[in-house]
Formats: structure tokens, C-alpha cells, sequence
């Protein structure tokens, strides 16, 4: 009988011991998961990441605002002078065919050198109805020591003119004379054969000019685009680039607007309509296009008109062309005058 007393006693006490283990375990969530844990595992809370960020109900941070006066002092000085140089702030010209009526949709193009020696051109504007453009100049490229513009259709047979521009005290620049894009006629053309051999391509006052097809430096244009108009000043007057109190005895404008890759890749023969006396030497001068340089390397600027090299006039007075080793460096606008 005591034994199972005993026995009932010690079965009471491990179960009210069952029971009060059950009743310190965390109840499970209403909705019966019992995954979600309340703590990270790296042992941070989320109150104390907060407390450590001390982030504000807003979400800012509680860091110290700004002040106007500390934001001027840790931007960069911003320089409004323009040191060696004049501020341009927009340029304005037109476009005209042979005939003077305004072109409409001239592509317009401002090539600006800075006085720091670097340079940009800016993106294209076209002309409106009127002939008329403005090219905007971006504040941060106001500051120039030179500026051209170049002009072009986009057409094949119409000149590419560059003209440096008057800057003068700079603002709102406009230029005085319109651009003229004459219609270049198709030239007779010699056949295209060996590439590496001479070929002529000459219009009807004898104008010539004799070029190495594979010395065309370009992708897009050769042999076959080549064309050449000579200027008639009698008519048009002198074009922007040329100092009409010193003009060249003859001009030529040539197409396409390229680099010739060999000394002798490309000559020029003009008939000698000034009677200059025969074996009179001349001085040849060229147009800065895109990308036009010397021999030597040099970049001539766009719309600069440069000496690119000499000629003699035939022995029997009747032509005047650029000496042997002194072909033309690049296709844009060519003359020459006569040496003192």
C-alpha cells in the first residue's frame, strides 16, 4: 500500500512539473507561424541600428543643415572674365545661292578655338526659309579667341564654304556679307583606271587639276565626286576669307572637302589669264577645312587661309600650276598670288 502510494506521489509531481514547463514557453502567434524571429543575426536590433543612425521620424538624418554661405564656399569660383580671349554669345549670318536668293535648310556649323588652345565645333543649325541662321554658343564654350562658320547643303555639287568670323567685342555676333553656295558644274573627268597613276579633271576655262585617286584620304567621297568651279569675283566679289585689298590673282573652289595623303597627290594648273610673264614663280594658298593640315603635320584652322605651296608660270606664259614636290595637302579652296 505505501509502495503505491509512493508511486502515485512521484507521478503527480512529474506531471505538475510537465505542466509548469509548458506555461514559461512563448505563446505562438495568432496566426500560427511561428517562423518569425524578432532579432537579426548578427545580434543588432533594428531599434539599435536606428538609434545609431539617430534618424529623424522624417527620415533625415540629424546632421547639421547646410547653410547657404557654406555651399558658395565649397563651389568651385565660377570665372565670368574670359582671359586672352572675347565672350561670344551667339552668331548670326545667312546663306545665299549664285542667283542671291536666300537657302533654306543650309546646314551651319561654328568651329570655335579657345584662348587655352583647345577647340570645338558646336552642333549644326540650319537656315530658315529666309536664309537666315543663329548659332547659340553654350556658356561654358563662350570664351574664344577665333571662330568660323562652316556652310554646306549636304549636296554634291554645291560648294562648302568656311568663313572666319569678325568676333570684334564679342555678344551677339553678326556677320556682315551672306554666304554664298554656288552650284559646281560636273568637270570633265578623265576615266577612272590604275588608282595609283595621275588623273585630270578640268572644266571649260582650262582649269585642271591633276590627282593620284588613291591619295584621296576618305571614306565617303573619291575620284569620282571631284569637281572645281573658278570664281568669279567681276561678279560675286571676293568670298569671305579673301582680304579684297590683297586678292589672289585667280581662286578655285574644289570638291570634295579632303586631305591628299602624297606630296604629289593632287596639282593645280590655272590658265594665265593676269599675263603674268613666263617662269614667274607664285605663292599658293588654301582653305583650313575639316581636319585640313600641311605636310608637316600642322592643323590649319578652319576658314584660315594658309600658304600651302608654290608655282611657275608655264614657259610659254600660257598656264600657271604648283611645282613638282609641292602638290596640294588638301581639297577645299585654292589661289595664288604672285611673289614679290
Amino acid at each position: 500500500m505505501n509502495t503505491r502510494i509512493s508511486l502515485l506521489l512521484v507521478m503527480a509531481l512529474l506531471f505538475g512539473l510537465m505542466t509548469a514547463c509548458s506555461d514559461d514557453s512563448d505563446p505562438a502567434p495568432a496566426d500560427g507561424d511561428t517562423d518569425t524571429v524578432d532579432t537579426q543575426e548578427d545580434g543588432d536590433s533594428a531599434d539599435d541600428i536606428e538609434d545609431e543612425q539617430d534618424i529623424e521620424p522624417d527620415g533625415d538624418t540629424d546632421s547639421d543643415p547646410v547653410t547657404e554661405e557654406e555651399e558658395l564656399v565649397d563651389q568651385e569660383p565660377v570665372d565670368y572674365t574670359c582671359p586672352g580671349g572675347v565672350k561670344v554669345l551667339s552668331i548670326e549670318g545667312s546663306a545665299i545661292d549664285e542667283a542671291g536668293a536666300p537657302i533654306s535648310g543650309a546646314i551651319t556649323i561654328a568651329c570655335l578655338d579657345f584662348p587655352d588652345g583647345g577647340a570645338a565645333c558646336l552642333n549644326p543649325v540650319w537656315s530658315g526659309s529666309d536664309g537666315v541662321f543663329s548659332i547659340p554658343v553654350p556658356e561654358a564654350k563662350q570664351c574664344v579667341s577665333h571662330v568660323a562658320i562652316r556652310a554646306l547643303t549636304g549636296q554634291e555639287d554645291k560648294l562648302i564654304l568656311a568663313c572666319p568670323v569678325d568676333i570684334g567685342t564679342g555678344g551677339n555676333v553678326v556677320m556682315a556679307d551672306p554666304m554664298r553656295i554656288h552650284v559646281m558644274p560636273e568637270p570633265t573627268r578623265q576615266t577612272l583606271g590604275d588608282e595609283t597613276q595621275p588623273h585630270t579633271v578640268s572644266i571649260a576655262d582650262g582649269t585642271t587639276l591633276t590627282i593620284i585617286p588613291e591619295a584621296i584620304n576618305s571614306f565617303e567621297y573619291g575620284y569620282e565626286q571631284t569637281r572645281l568651279l573658278t570664281w568669279d569675283a567681276d561678279s560675286f566679289g571676293w568670298p569671305c576669307f579673301v582680304d579684297s585689298e590683297n586678292p589672289p590673282v585667280a581662286l578655285v573652289a574644289l570638291l570634295p572637302e579632303v586631305n591628299i595623303d602624297q606630296a604629289d597627290g593632287a596639282h593645280m594648273t590655272f590658265p594665265n589669264t593676269a599675263n603674268l610673264a613666263p617662269d614667274a614663280e607664285v605663292t599658293v594658298f588654301a582653305l583650313g577645312g575639316v581636319g585640313s593640315h600641311l605636310p608637316d603635320g600642322t592643323v590649319v584652322k578652319e576658314g584660315s587661309w594658309v600658304r600651302v605651296s608654290t608655282g611657275t608660270v608655264s614657259a610659254d606664259g600660257a598656264t600657271v600650276s604648283t611645282n613638282d614636290g609641292e602638290g596640294l595637302p588638301f581639297l577645299t579652296w585654292v589661289g595664288y598670288y604672285l611673289q614679290p
